[in-house]
């Protein structure tokens, strides 16, 4: 028969071994987004401009970008919700409903920040 101290050791290891790789899956997969994010932002706003070259190419990317968020407006409703709209719904309710959210999520994070977010230009040091 095993004590209470025993118990209350492998529990502690089990607890800390659960958090970490919890905290490495979800590190990971933050990790990842910020790696696409990154990569749709330099496609989009370092290559595309200098293959087109064109100096309207800034306003034609917001159109698109504008264009797509207002489509995900019309279909998926006023979508994201503010802070302030989750947090009332958690206190209403207890939880928030985040069932088939998550995809939406992705989606309009990427095409706000891929297609908002013009990188500044670098300056380069006089040598």
């Amino acid at each position: 028969m095993s004590s209470p101290t025993t118990k209350t050791t492998q529990f502690k290891i089990i607890f800390v071994l659960y958090s970490l790789l919890l905290g490495l899956l979800i590190g990971g997969i933050a990790a990842a987004f910020l790696a696409l994010i990154n990569f749709s932002t330099h496609l989009i706003w370092q290559v595309g401009y200098s293959h087109f070259n064109q100096p309207f190419y800034p306003l034609l990317v917001g159109l698109f970008g504008g264009l797509l968020v207002g489509l995900m407006q019309r279909y998926w409703g006023p979508y994201p919700k503010t802070m302030h709209e989750t947090l009332s719904e958690f206190k209403q309710t207890g939880s928030v409903a985040y069932q088939q959210q998550v995809g939406k999520n992705i989606i309009a994070a990427l095409v706000v920040l891929a297609l908002a977010l013009k990188p500044r230009s670098r300056p380069t040091s006089a040598a």
